[in-house]
């Protein structure tokens, strides 16, 4: 995947992140779980976003490695979310594909820039 696509799908999924959280919020008011995913899941895109603007390929490894830290952390929160019942198995299907697949590509680039 290349970086223009891997921007395209984290900010895709920040927006799926931002409708959940709306989604849960109105049901739930001020639902913590929901507000941690919304955290890490909008800052995956803002963290691949800012290594167009690397000046070293050290801060490159750091912007990257930060955004796949945020997925893993998005993995967890939404999978505290479907078992806790905030969030069926079925809304948060799509979205996990989304999260696994740019998750991968962030794999590939951290082991490819050490």
């Amino acid at each position: 995947m290349k970086n223009k696509e891997l921007i395209s799908k984290s900010y895709e999924f920040a927006l799926k992140i931002v409708k959940i959280y709306r989604e849960i919020n109105q049901e739930n008011e001020d639902c913590f779980l929901a507000r941690q995913l919304l955290r890490c899941g909008t800052s995956i895109g803002e963290n691949i976003v800012s290594t167009q603007h690397c000046v070293s390929k050290k801060n490159f490894y750091s912007k990257m490695s930060e955004a796949l830290k945020e997925a893993k952390k998005a993995q967890y929160w939404l999978n505290l979310l479907v078992e806790s019942g905030f969030l069926s198995k079925s809304k948060s299907k799509e979205i996990e594909e989304l999260l696994n697949e740019i998750t991968k590509n962030l794999i590939k680039i951290v082991k490819n820039a050490k």
